[in-house]
């Protein structure tokens, strides 16, 4: 029997740099507790746990026919339920991306591949998954076929 709910993490909400800063937060409440401003010492542990854990979900209910793109924030989802009639094809697709680190002296570019799993769900492309990693896409659409069964796949 086919399971009916696939839930995807689709990464983290906040850029890398935020994150950062994130994790260095409880320290510096360490520093306010020390201080006797334990006000600002929870309000620091609170942005830290903010930083770290907000993330972005895409759930399917496949026995109910309804998909849910949402934001987990503070444990909490919060998102809207959309119905759908059909699930038309997934697609993958690989893009080749760049990055440029620029310092004083020199400056070197970083060249690699961005793979993508779309799901066309009644003519609307979904974006399920990007990653450099080609594995993980595949592991995805493994899990897509084995709770919807053979869904027609383009490789573009």
């Amino acid at each position: 029997m086919k399971e009916s709910k696939l839930t995807i993490n689709q990464g983290f909400y906040f850029p890398v740099t935020f994150r950062i800063f994130g994790g260095l937060l409880p320290f510096f409440s360490i520093f306010f507790i020390v201080n006797t401003n334990y006000i600002m010492a929870a309000l620091a542990v609170a942005m830290a746990y903010l930083l770290l854990t907000t993330r972005y979900e895409i759930s399917f209910d496949f026995l109910s026919k309804h998909y849910k793109e949402q934001l987990r924030i503070f444990g909490f989802k919060r998102g809207e339920s959309k119905p759908f009639k059909h699930i038309d094809r997934a697609i993958i697709t690989e893009s080749s991306k760049t990055k440029t680190y620029n310092s004083r002296g020199s400056s070197s570019t970083i060249r690699y591949t961005s793979h993508h799993l779309f799901l066309v769900v009644d003519g609307e492309k979904i974006e399920l998954l990007e990653s450099e990693k080609e594995k993980k896409i595949k592991k995805l659409h493994a899990q897509l076929k084995s709770h919807i069964g053979e869904v027609p796949t383009v490789n573009a």
